[in-house]
């Protein structure tokens, strides 16, 4: 009897751990199953992103090219004319605007074009957001990815409404310069700037007053005083002081001086202001599409340690798309 006693004993151990192996076998398989469905809506939701952004790099394509294609037609038509940074480049520029070799006003007009595409390209770019954030939200922990799209999408606005200024300044000035010559055609050489000053100070104080315009008004200032006129500017008028008001007439009188000696060469220095500004337009708008293309190669990877910024950083410097050196 001891002895079947000993073998009911081993068998039961034995089945006690044949048990225990079973089970154990079936909570790893369970537990691999759950991580392979993980995984797998994991890479569902990093495919339906990439191929969201695919899309999204195909829709914005035709605005930023609409956009691209104006400011070089822009640009070209500029620097013809232009030739260099020297003031004998603006003198030259000046006697084509005289001439009508370059026509300011269709420039303006082409500029304005440009900013219609560029507005085009910022709306496309914020729909994105419904297309994109959803399956970003899926994956969880994807905020630096959210935060780089806010950031580029509000940046491209912000350039935007920059261009809106400089469309308007150019609007207010070249209707200016339009009265001036007929007073310059008019009036005595030396009596002209007291003339324009008093015929036409209502157009010249609304130029000369606008902080939205602070950026293209410095270019009527020495260098020492341009921190204390942008100073002044930023203020509301109420709050503004006799030194405030000091500068901001000294610039006036630039300005005026300068409508009465030669009105185009201040058309020639916006034209020049306003390339500098059509090329940082498109290359915000080209780092936003690199943005995309940063979360694209994060959803490529496996790595928790890869960095979006790093990305963004590494893609559009001169190794891969070059923003600042390349236009598209």
């Amino acid at each position: 009897m001891s002895f079947l006693h000993e073998i009911e004993k081993i068998q039961v151990g034995v089945d006690l751990a044949t048990s225990i192996t079973i089970l154990a076998a079936g909570a790893t398989w369970w537990v691999n199953k759950r991580n392979e469905r993980k995984l797998g809506v994991i890479d569902s939701a990093k495919s339906t992103i990439i191929e969201s952004i695919n899309n999204a790099i195909n829709e914005t394509a035709k605005s930023f090219n609409d956009f691209v294609n104006f400011t070089i037609v822009i640009e070209k038509k500029i620097d013809a004319c232009w030739g260099n940074v020297s003031e004998s480049g603006l003198d030259k520029m000046a006697d084509a605007i005289k001439s009508h070799k370059l026509d300011a006003e269709d420039l303006i007009k082409s500029f304005n074009e440009s900013l219609a595409a560029m507005g085009s390209f910022y709306e496309r770019c914020s729909t994105l957001r419904y297309t994109i954030y959803p399956s970003l939200y899926s994956l969880g922990d994807e905020m630096e990815s959210v935060k780089l799209i806010e950031k580029e999408i509000d940046d491209v606005l912000v350039h935007y409404n920059t261009g809106q200024c400089y469309l308007s300044y150019s609007r207010e000035l070249l209707s200016l310069i339009n009265k001036v010559k007929i007073s310059l055609e008019s009036e005595p050489r030396d009596e002209v700037a007291q003339s324009i000053s008093k015929e036409y100070s209502r157009e010249i104080l609304s130029i000369c007053l606008d902080k939205d315009y602070i950026d293209l008004l410095l270019d009527f200032i020495p260098t020492q005083y341009e921190e204390a006129l942008r100073l002044s500017l930023s203020k509301d008028i109420s709050e503004r002081n006799d030194d405030d008001r000091s500068v901001q007439l000294y610039m006036a009188n630039i300005f005026i001086e300068s409508l009465a000696k030669n009105p185009e060469k201040i058309i020639a220095q916006f034209l020049v202001n306003l390339r500098i500004k059509m090329q940082e337009n498109r290359m915000q708008c080209k780092e936003f599409l690199v943005s995309l293309c940063a979360i694209s190669s994060k959803m490529q990877q496996q790595s928790k340690d890869f960095s979006i910024s790093k990305a963004f950083q590494d893609l559009k410097g001169d190794d891969y798309f070059s923003t600042k050196k390349t236009i598209r």
